[in-house]
């Protein structure tokens, strides 16, 4: 099972190497977004594991050189074709189950078919065998 990591901001900052006023500009530029969500609790704010996943791939885009308003598209983006992919994997998942549900219903109805089929008869002995019994 996987742990479950819960940090401050602070603690992130500690983590990911970066000086915490920059570390709160960039949780908070996410939270604006809807990229992230924020937990309060009596020790402040806490971030779970897809914030800091999003906090460390949004310092990695703005140390490559591109700005921090286009690294938040830019992981928006990223977040609109994952909802996407998601949407289509839904629409795939309900069709599959309607053509399961077309099956077995079609299933029963030629289990239905079978049992009332006449029961063949145990094929007759060869002429020879009857003659010659063994």
């Amino acid at each position: 099972m996987k742990e479950v990591i819960i940090l401050t901001i602070r603690e992130l900052a500690r983590v990911i190497n970066m000086p915490y006023s920059t570390t709160r500009k960039y949780v908070k530029a996410l939270e604006d977004r809807g990229l992230i969500h924020m937990v309060r609790t009596d020790h402040g704010y806490q971030l779970g594991d897809h914030a800091v996943e999003m906090v460390k791939q949004l310092k990695a885009l703005v140390e490559s050189g591109i700005s921090l308003n286009q690294s938040l598209d830019q992981l928006a983006g990223s977040k609109d074709n994952i909802i996407a992919l998601l949407q289509r994997m839904d629409q795939k998942i309900n069709n599959l189950e309607k053509e399961n549900r077309a099956l077995r219903e079609l299933v029963q109805v030629l289990m239905a078919k079978i049992d009332q089929l006449p029961a063949l008869e145990p094929p007759k002995k060869p002429w020879w065998k009857r003659i010659f019994k063994r």
